[in-house]
């Protein structure tokens, strides 16, 4: 068995697993942040969340153009949320709830339904349901299964236009590219013609293109012919599409034996511009040959392509500096730094990278080479922008490795996600967010005292907890009206919040009810902190009226103990301290 044979076997997993996900990479992590997000969660099992959720599925698609639609369905098959691209100008739009449907007959629903949790299902390529030519499209949806603990509730499924991705593969100045599909019909040529053809009356298959060996291209996954070349693509397990590249000015076959690196550069960097499905191609087994200057103009041309793109592409040279060799001029739009500006060296990408993320983001990185990979993502990071501001970006990179497989550069594909991950950050916020006092509502304060009450049973890290009541509110909303008792709330959690340590959690638990948990803190040091907080709220000087006392409750997790014990005890150490005058603090614990 030769080198292409050997190398094409160890790699063919690698080729039919990874290659379809690392294309819709930026789509399955916002379907992954979708169900992550806490806005989601709470509308699974609470409908007055839905608007939330929906602002979410919408500002998603908002982000990622290539989402044409994006819907969530119950496991009965009724879509709950659906936002669809308007066909004229594109623009997301919510679809009103009696135009809703039942897709419980769908290939797409039924097979996402059946798959594992924490996965996610593709499609083969499809094309839209509209059969004019000017509006033929090329489709793939994406799914994920929505589980409450282990029982599933629905699915998120995104369309994925693929019409833009296919002409990015087609459009090179040196050479024709056609994608024929597994059956040999035209999905697009380098004229653009054709474009997913069966369905057209003057429908072209390869043997229109390529007749004398239309057969040879169909049964190998590599095949060099009379002055072409083509490699089978997997797109997942039940679908793959042929690309072949063609002569346009010179003859492939004496190319490629002798400008074979160059062969190898060209397709790498035309698979980065369809995000990022480029890692395959730089697998492709060639013998290695230098032609630097030429590698050089080519890598201009196509780099050229991005520069009214919003996406940013790097590439790196392998040093610990991370020095750039070539950058998009997109990147000014991204970060506000021009191209010389990377490429001279008077900024680093390291130096943009924002201090709390540049960790992780090494790591990922160390890791990934470590594992001998030759593509990974990266976890949405930030970067700082010339003028200060803060960008978030999906990133995704290419490990570009010569002979004896030595690593010689690294190829960067960075997308602009702000304006979602600001929404996100904001629906969280709003979701754990008592909106009146602008502390932790009751909701997200009991999921942090159950987290400690894990950490308590594994770990046996101490805990205690403070239950604190405003004495004698319900005199102050008769006397002043509720304006003023809201003031008075307002108030109040400030005074705590500024005299609570860190680390302490502080959340309004109900009414004029207030509860902090503090992690590390035994009874007695739970008692000296409610006292400090006691003397704080009688000099503090309220709106109206002026002066207030409160009451407090301390109690602390013991073994054996349960989460409701916990409460049951700091309730009756408060209603000691009520019955005992109030302006007290009592923990009936030994």
């Amino acid at each position: 068995m030769d080198y292409l044979d050997a190398n094409s076997i160890s790699q063919k997993h690698i080729v039919k697993n990874k290659f379809f996900n690392s294309h819709v990479n930026d789509v399955n992590t916002e379907l992954t942040t979708i169900k992550n997000s806490l806005a989601f969660n709470k509308y699974l099992s609470d409908d007055r969340y839905k608007e939330l959720s929906t602002t979410l599925l919408l500002n998603t698609t908002k982000s990622l153009n290539k989402i044409m639609k994006l819907r969530y369905i119950d496991r009965r098959g009724r879509e709950k949320i659906s936002i669809n691209r308007h066909s004229s100008t594109l623009k997301p739009y919510v679809t009103k709830i009696n135009k809703l449907q039942n897709r419980r007959n769908s290939h797409y629903f039924k097979s996402t339904l059946n798959t594992p949790k924490d996965k996610t299902w593709s499609s083969a390529l499809n094309s839209s349901k509209k059969q004019q030519k000017a509006e033929m499209d090329s489709i793939v949806y994406l799914g994920t299964p929505i589980f409450i603990k282990e029982k599933i509730v629905g699915v998120l499924i995104a369309d994925i236009s693929m019409k833009d991705l296919l002409h990015e593969f087609v459009k090179t100045p040196s050479n024709k590219v056609y994608l024929f599909d597994s059956n040999g019909n035209t999905l697009i040529d380098h004229q653009y013609n054709g474009f997913w053809s069966k369905y057209l009356q003057d429908a072209t298959t390869i043997h229109d293109y390529f007749s004398k060996e239309a057969k040879d291209i169909l049964t190998n996954n590599e095949y060099f012919g009379n002055n072409f070349y083509s490699n089978k693509i997997y797109l997942n397990d039940d679908d793959a599409i042929y690309m072949v590249i063609a002569e346009n000015r010179f003859n492939l076959s004496d190319e490629i034996t002798s400008n074979s690196t160059q062969l190898l550069f060209t397709i790498l960097v035309l698979f980065i511009l369809s995000i990022p499905l480029s890692y395959l191609f730089a697998q492709i087994p060639v013998r290695q040959k230098n032609q630097a200057d030429k590698q050089k103009y080519d890598q201009d041309v196509l780099l050229s392509l991005f520069d009214l793109s919003d996406a940013v592409l790097f590439k790196w040279n392998n040093d610990k500096a991370w020095s750039v060799d070539s950058v998009s001029k997109s990147v000014q739009k991204l970060l506000a730094y021009t191209q010389n500006d990377f490429q001279s060296g008077s900024i680093s990408y390291m130096e943009c990278i924002h201090p709390d993320d540049l960790q992780e983001v090494l790591e990922t990185h160390k890791h990934s080479i470590r594992n001998k990979a030759y593509f990974f993502e990266h976890k949405p990071y930030r970067l700082i922008r010339k003028d200060g501001d803060i960008k978030w970006i999906l990133h995704s990179t290419i490990i570009v490795r010569g002979e004896y497989n030595k690593i010689t550069s690294f190829l960067g594909y960075l997308t602009d996600i702000t304006e979602l991950k600001n929404k996100e950050i904001e629906l969280k916020s709003i979701s754990i967010t008592d909106q009146l006092t602008k502390i932790n509502n009751r909701m997200y304060t009991d999921s942090i005292l159950k987290n400690q009450y894990n950490r308590f049973k594994r770990d046996g890290e101490i805990c205690s907890i403070i239950i604190i009541d405003i004495d004698h509110f319900k005199s102050v909303n008769d006397n002043y009206g509720h304006l003023a008792g809201d003031n008075v709330l307002v108030e109040f959690a400030g005074v705590l919040k500024s005299f609570i340590r860190v680390g302490d959690e502080l959340g309004r638990w109900g009414g004029e009810e207030f509860l902090i948990i503090l992690p590390h803190t035994n009874l007695k040091q739970a008692m000296i902190l409610a006292e400090k907080l006691k003397n704080a709220i009688n000099v503090n000087e309220f709106p109206t009226p002026k002066h207030l006392t409160a009451s407090f409750g301390v109690s602390t997790f013991k073994e054996d103990m349960s989460i409701n014990t916990l409460m049951d005890i700091a309730d009756k150490s408060l209603y000691e301290s009520k019955r005992n005058g109030r302006n007290r603090v009592t923990a009936i614990q030994e």
